[in-house]
């Protein structure tokens, strides 16, 4: 077992953690990927598995979501939306509409097998959400022929993202040089 497997699987371990309490006893996550709340773009976690789909934001004050498939009335996705598919999910009581980034190969990837296994879990949907609204090139459709593709991140994301692995690095140099060695 190489470091980057164990790296791997700890990462698995941790994403997977934010949805174990909101899980039955013989229940297990079939399929998780990254989201985004698209109105107030708030980051967190989609988790779909056979009887439920759980929504986990990322923050102290989350309000998490989960609903079973029963629940699901109609539901659409628009793989041509500019950060990514948009999926609208609408039933009993709930309204969700998030965004899956997919800026990497591996996501779009990730994002793509994440829509199929929801489409197989989900209950056909005849009408679209109200939330589907149809402008500019939107293609909002309730099957699984959805054409994921990788979308660039911004250049602001980028510099986000190196500036946030400069900081982790460089803490992690300073601890390595403040705590002393045994002996």
């Amino acid at each position: 077992m190489g470091l980057f497997h164990w790296i791997h699987e700890q990462r698995e371990k941790l994403i997977l953690g934010n949805a174990y309490h909101l899980l039955e006893e013989d229940e297990d996550v079939v399929q998780w990927v990254r989201i985004v709340d698209t109105p107030s773009k708030r980051e967190g976690f989609a988790f779909v598995t056979p009887r439920q789909m759980i929504i986990h934001w990322n923050g102290r004050r989350a309000d998490n979501t989960n609903f079973r498939w029963e629940q699901v009335e109609r539901w659409a996705v628009n793989g041509r939306a500019e950060r990514g598919p948009v999926l609208v999910v609408e039933g009993e009581g709930f309204e969700v509409t998030i965004t899956l980034p997919t800026d990497t190969d591996a996501t779009a990837e990730r994002v793509s097998d994440f829509l199929r296994r929801f489409a197989r879990h989900a209950p056909k949907s005849t009408r679209q959400p109200a939330n589907a609204l149809p402008s500019g090139d939107a293609d909002w459709r309730s099957d699984v022929d959805v054409d994921v593709q990788k979308v660039p991140r911004t250049p602001l994301e980028m510099a986000r993202r190196i500036f946030v692995t400069f900081v982790g690095v460089t803490i992690f140099i300073i601890g390595i040089i403040i705590i002393p060695l045994p002996g």
